[in-house]
């Protein structure tokens, strides 16, 4: 890339679509003659790698300073059954502001989210398999059309606070009717996989006004014989609202 070069606004523009990610420079306008590309270290400017409103707001060393001191606790009254007490306040914050910010369209998926954490604490997740290995998880309630999470339930070991359990459903299935209780009655379709669907759990949700999808474990109770036989790849079969598809292995989906 030029340096130095005083260019017009399309020239600059070239310059800007054209540049390697990791090159830094800067630009100057210039009242009628367009602007000054300049060398990064030239002291003038605008640099398109600095943010400066935060050095505007703080200084580096007083933000480190309020972080190390922030708490949000009240050390007096503190519930010892509860892994998140410290910052109980904050979750709860944001799940109601999250429930209250946007009414979602008719298509919700349940599912679960991981969060890289570097820190210590009895309940983050192991997951060999990942590049980042230990992460928090969160089961989160989901408008498919916007992306926008509508609630979700940190995942806290036995301890997980859920709502009121009933335990015909099991755990994911109370982990489903605690997200979705606020949507009851509306018309919703929601979208699952095998770890949360249970006819059960389905039945209930229909009975309540939200229809269900998901894939489902042919093991689970009250699911219909399945033939044991293997189909060949790519064929399928339908029972009474229970198709399933052969590909690698047997996928069934109830609906």
């Amino acid at each position: 890339m030029a340096r130095n070069k005083r260019c017009t606004e399309a020239e600059l523009l070239d310059i800007l679509m054209n540049s390697d990610e990791d090159e830094a420079f800067l630009v100057q306008e210039k009242e009628g003659d367009g602007w000054d590309v300049l060398p990064e270290d030239s002291g003038s400017g605008i640099s398109f790698e600095e943010t400066p409103i935060f050095s505007q707001v703080m200084s580096r060393d007083r933000y480190f300073q309020i972080l190390r001191f922030l708490h949000f606790c009240d050390n007096d009254n503190i519930d010892k059954n509860d892994r998140l007490y410290k910052i109980r306040c904050v979750v709860d914050h944001f799940k109601n502001s999250f429930k209250n910010s946007l009414y979602p369209f008719q298509n919700l998926v349940i599912d679960e989210s991981l969060m890289l954490f570097k820190g210590r604490i009895s309940f983050c997740q192991y997951i060999p398999s990942k590049r980042h290995r230990f992460r928090i998880k969160f089961f989160v309630l989901v408008d498919c059309e916007t992306g926008y999470i509508l609630d979700y339930i940190i995942y806290t070991g036995s301890i997980t606070e859920i709502g009121e359990i009933d335990e015909k459903f099991g755990k994911s299935g109370n982990i489903v009717l605690t997200l979705t209780e606020k949507y009851w009655g509306k018309g919703h379709r929601l979208y699952t996989d095998n770890w949360y669907t249970s006819p059960l759990l389905f039945q209930f949700l229909f009975e309540n006004k939200m229809n269900c999808c998901g894939t489902v474990k042919a093991n689970r109770k009250f699911m219909p014989p399945f033939d044991k036989k293997k189909a060949a790849r790519g064929k399928y079969s339908i029972f009474p609202s229970m198709p399933y598809w052969q590909l690698n292995g047997q996928i069934n989906v109830m609906s």
